[in-house]
């Protein structure tokens, strides 16, 4: 998320002293002053200096900056300011320093108590690369909600991290929007805990951020540590026992793909199958005159082969991780019995990992790519679209003319 520069370039000795008598001279002004109109007016002497002067601030350490910081904050309209000061106000906090109750406390209604706030988070499902989004939303002082929006990739863990702040009625709307979002960018609220070790994981694999992005990770870390990171996906909390027979069920394997979580996100691309489609086209086409029962045997044996040439443990790993956070989406909104078959199914491949690629469940994703594709070839000869390829949803055309999954970062 592009913010704002915080600093107005190089300082010259002058304009330094003048920032840092400035910032000195807010705190001499009354607590009955609007502090914004004071810091405003502080500012009108020095155009494009704002976060110069708030950084001032955090060199004065001393209980009366930290006071005036919380009731700028929460008196500010511009966010990125008001980020500003909160990320100010952390600093000083973290130097040992704290603020009065009073000011804590200010911008509280004064007839009704304030409407109780408590962490909420969300996750996505995955989109077709084997990426996901996530938000988590901390009750902010005095008012509001500090937010991380993130995305998380499977392999290079974790992307991008953008820091802000919304009122209440920021997130509601947010939450509207939610609802109307496309299946791969659709977020569902899941206990804070769950985000958490979404979060963690992701930084296990990697922290690819810029350095902006990654001031703004920690900090809001230390927002979020008062929710400790479980020691395994949530889950398994909730759902102690598996079926060993959904684990080998070919329908409840096929109830939970066609969900919208996984409609289009276990699609294989064309490119993982294009050393097999000549032996399908063996079976189907070849001079041997075979029976039906005979060409399904055939076309199995290949399904197997491909199983186990495609999923290599660490996809494997993948789809086991997938189908743990689907089986949680699933949960919260109230599929419980497909929650039990995703965990059931994910349970199967951590048990049987020299076996797992020849899984009913792999093997019925191989199936559905194979039937996808092949809807997707005869569209396009039913059209006569000669040389043209379509983009079925969830993919995209590349350069060189290949299916490729989207990406939910575009």
């Amino acid at each position: 998320m592009a913010g704002p520069k915080k600093k107005g370039g190089e300082l010259s000795e002058n304009v330094q002293s003048l920032i840092d008598l400035t910032a000195a001279g807010m705190l001499e002004v009354p607590p009955s002053r609007n502090p914004a109109e004071v810091f405003n007016g502080a500012c009108s002497g020095l155009p494009g200096r704002e976060y110069d002067l708030i950084e001032a601030l955090t060199r004065i350490k001393t209980p009366a900056t930290l006071n005036f910081l919380y009731r700028l904050s929460s008196s500010l309209k511009d966010k990125p300011l008001i980020k500003a000061a909160r990320k100010a106000i952390y600093r000083l906090e973290q130097a040992g320093l704290k603020a009065d109750d009073q000011a804590r406390d200010k911008g509280a209604p004064l007839v009704r108590p304030p409407e109780a706030r408590r962490p909420i988070g969300y996750l996505s499902t995955y989109d077709p690369s084997g990426q996901r989004m996530g938000l988590l939303a901390w009750p902010g002082q005095p008012t509001g909600y500090d937010t991380g929006f993130f995305a998380i990739d499977q392999t290079r863990g974790l992307p991008n991290f953008n820091l802000g702040h919304v009122t209440s009625n920021g997130l509601k709307r947010i939450n509207d929007q939610i609802r109307e979002q496309p299946y791969y960018k659709r977020l569902v609220e899941v206990p804070v805990a769950a985000v958490r070790f979404a979060l963690a994981e992701a930084a296990g694999l990697g922290l690819n951020l810029d350095e902006r992005d990654l001031e703004d990770y920690e900090y809001f870390l230390t927002l979020a540590g008062a929710v400790p990171v479980p020691e395994r996906p949530l889950i398994y909390d909730l759902i102690p026992e598996a079926s060993q027979e959904l684990n080998h069920s070919v329908a409840i394997g096929r109830k939970i793909m066609e969900h919208e979580f996984l409609n289009r996100s276990l699609i294989l691309g064309p490119e993982d199958l294009e050393p097999y489609w000549s032996k399908f086209e063996e079976v189907d086409q070849g001079v041997l005159v075979l029976t039906p029962d005979q060409k399904e045997e055939q076309r199995l044996a290949i399904i197997e082969r491909a199983g186990r040439e495609i999923f290599a443990p660490d996809r494997i790993r993948k789809l086991k991780r997938q189908l743990e956070e689907i089986g949680l989406l699933l949960w919260q909104v109230g599929e419980k019995d497909l929650a039990h078959g995703a965990l059931a199914v994910a349970r199967g491949l951590a048990a049987e990992p020299e076996s797992a690629a020849g899984h009913p469940f792999i093997q019925e994703i191989i199936r559905r790519t194979c039937d996808f594709l092949d809807k997707a070839d005869k569209k396009d000869e039913d059209e006569g679209k000669e040389g043209e390829r379509t983009s079925p949803e969830g993919f995209r055309l590349s350069e060189s003319g290949l299916l490729v999954p989207e990406n939910i970062l575009d």
